[in-house]
């Protein structure tokens, strides 16, 4: 053995002598592990390989990996998972050179799999791989070079991760997702699921399929009406005529001409046996049977609970918008609800169109947001033009002061929650301020402004300090909705406005925003729409209330408004990272990180293809005025 050792030394050029290098840069000095290098860098290895180890590398060549089967490169490449547990396969903790290797059976690797270890007619092996070259030292431990790449024993997937492996459920992958079902399938089982192919959900019509997609509770029941109890192979499934689905409807099953049908579906492969269940493929989607679904005045009738709210909303005119293609979410008063209210203020109500407009709509929200969407928000923005407040507690969930009773009540065109009582939008306390925004770039256009009165101790955000998400939000895609949602529990902000149109290069908009007491500065902040994540923003104190013979006047303040990074992407200044105009991309930045702080922005500097001369600016980006009005 030690004649053998020797000789592969002589091969290699290498000795044994300690290096000054680490085991990556052992490697690339070596000069014939590139694609080992590359693998370990797109794996995310190469800090650990760097570490302090020490560890012992059985490392393949360029060679070996040209011996791969066609593919299977280029698909560990990108999957960086399955990379590096082939990786972590060539991997032993600690240092074990050559005389020590000799004296085993076998190792544990990193990945937790064991390498067999053998020696033949003198010919040291792992697995079926043979070492031709051995104790190549390094700072961090040792390599010993293989002439085949060594490829761990295959997992036993789950239902999911088996679908998302094969590569043509990508759909049924997205909607298993969207339909919050992904524990399910990767859950103990076993279960049985007819999944259709990408190829099978082309099938279905784009709206069917944005439908679903938009509707979680109709998409589950569609994913589980493909799923059966039980591991039913093909050989048990040809002699049914028909099976229960976990939606607990029945699907039909039948052979015709050779072939496996589920109800109008062939089957097209059978048998993948999973961790926790079967998989049988099939050409189409299965869409299981419905009944007629009614609106949601319709369905707010059939419930017969509602009878005041109906009526309402008969004298108001609604009636007809509530029947129209939405989608909407109403949160509906029952007739007990109705009842709460004095018999006067209902009189009142009944007899002001107008005013009963108010309120009702202020019940209604754009979109269809299910229970698990209205807990994840602390607001919704009504129809009526007023934000609701979404609380929890031990007692249940409320909007505003009424507590929801029951949910996810589905109609055509919307869902329906119940609530017990009237539900009042809060007024606009305090004075009026007429506040004015101008754009004072040639270039860039303000995404649609958002505005708060607060108290002077609070402020949106810290020069220095890393963004919040939702003020990441707003400077990478002028989503104001994050930032309302962190703002709107705080006692410090009274009033906030969102506003609704951009405000282009030259123009101004003005708004109406209140202020009460102490709380009495106000802040404006929006994206610039040609930027990866710069927002400008300002706070002024408002200007004092002058009252004389019962008027209330006051002076006007101007301030210019500056533009900060808000630290959360990198600036690549490339329209292909540009959600907005002119480049109306998706955006997102590119993978490297942004400063994790926000800083002033430095402007378009020419890194990217923005030109810097038509983009760039210097100085303040705005002026905001702001008067009080009463």
């Amino acid at each position: 053995m030690k004649t053998l050792i020797a000789c592969l030394f002589i091969a290699t050029g290498l000795s044994t002598m300690a290096q000054d290098n680490d085991i990556v840069d052992t490697a690339i000095a070596a000069e014939n592990f590139t694609t080992l290098v590359t693998a370990v860098q797109a794996a995310g290895l190469e800090d650990a390989l760097r570490g302090e180890g020490p560890f012992t590398v059985l490392a393949p060549t360029d060679d070996a990996f040209a011996e791969l089967p066609e593919g299977t490169l280029a698909f560990l490449l990108a999957n960086p998972d399955e990379l590096q547990r082939v990786l972590l396969y060539h991997v032993v903790s600690g240092q074990a050179l050559a005389e020590t290797v000799v004296t085993l059976d076998s190792a544990t690797t990193l990945s937790g799999d064991d390498i067999t270890i053998s020696t033949v007619d003198g010919q040291l092996s792992i697995n079926n791989a043979q070492v031709i070259a051995t104790d190549i030292l390094a700072t961090n431990g040792v390599i010993h070079v293989i002439d085949k790449v060594l490829l761990p024993p295959a997992k036993e997937l789950d239902l999911l991760d088996t679908a998302i492996a094969a590569g043509n459920f990508t759909t049924l992958v997205a909607a298993v997702q969207a339909a919050g079902l992904e524990d399910a399938l990767r859950g103990g089982g076993p279960i049985t699921v007819f999944a259709p192919t990408d190829d099978a959900f082309a099938k279905v019509p784009a709206e069917t399929l944005d439908f679903l997609l938009a509707n979680p509770g109709e998409l589950q029941k569609v994913l589980l009406y493909h799923t059966i109890a039980g591991a039913v192979l093909a050989e048990t499934v040809v002699t049914l005529d028909s099976a229960t689905t976990l939606l607990g409807e029945d699907v039909t099953i039948s052979v015709v001409d050779g072939q496996v049908k589920v109800n109008n579906a062939t089957v097209i492969a059978t048998d993948i046996v999973t961790s926790n269940g079967v998989i049988h493929v099939i050409d189409e989607v299965l869409l299981p049977p419905t009944e007629e679904q009614l609106d949601i005045v319709d369905t707010a009738i059939a419930a017969g609970r509602f009878t005041t709210l109906v009526t309402a909303l008969q004298l108001t005119g609604l009636d007809e918008a509530l029947r129209g293609e939405g989608p909407f979410t109403v949160f509906a008063p029952t007739d007990e609800a109705f009842a709460k209210l004095p018999a006067e203020d209902l009189a009142d109500l009944i007899a002001d169109p107008a005013a009963l407009t108010d309120i009702l709509l202020f019940h209604v929200v754009s979109g269809n947001f299910m229970a698990p969407d209205v807990l994840s928000r602390n607001q919704l923005l009504t129809l009526q033009g007023s934000r609701a407040g979404i609380t929890q507690s031990e007692d249940g969930v409320y909007i505003e002061d009424a507590q929801v009773i029951a949910a996810d009540i589905a109609a055509s065109n919307g869902t329906i929650h119940v609530i017990d009582s009237v539900i009042v939008p809060r007024p606009r306390e305090g004075y009026a301020y007429e506040v004015t925004l101008i754009n004072g770039t040639t270039n860039q256009v303000f995404t649609p402004p958002l505005l708060i009165s607060h108290k002077p101790s609070f402020t949106p955000f810290e020069v220095g300090e890393p963004a919040s998400s939702g003020l990441a939000a707003l400077a990478q895609e002028g989503d104001t909705e994050g930032m309302i949602d962190e703002l709107f529990p705080l006692g410090d902000v009274l009033d906030m406005v969102a506003a609704s149109e951009p405000i282009l290069p030259g123009q101004r908009a003005t708004y109406t925003l209140y202020t009460k007491g102490s709380i009495n500065n106000i802040s404006v902040l929006g994206m610039l729409a040609t930027s990866n994540d710069t927002f400008f923003s300002t706070t002024v104190t408002a200007p004092r209330v002058l009252s004389f013979k019962n008027s209330v006047s006051g002076t006007m303040v101007s301030t210019n408004v500056n533009a900060y990074d808000a630290g959360s992407e990198y600036n690549s200044e490339s329209c292909a990272h540009i959600p907005g105009p002119p480049c109306a991309n998706p955006g997102g930045s590119p993978d490297q990180a942004g400063e994790g702080f926000v800083s002033f922005a430095k402007g378009i500097s020419g890194v990217g293809d923005l030109a810097s001369a038509t983009y760039d600016w210097r100085g303040p980006v705005a002026i905001l005025r702001v008067q009080i009005t009463y």
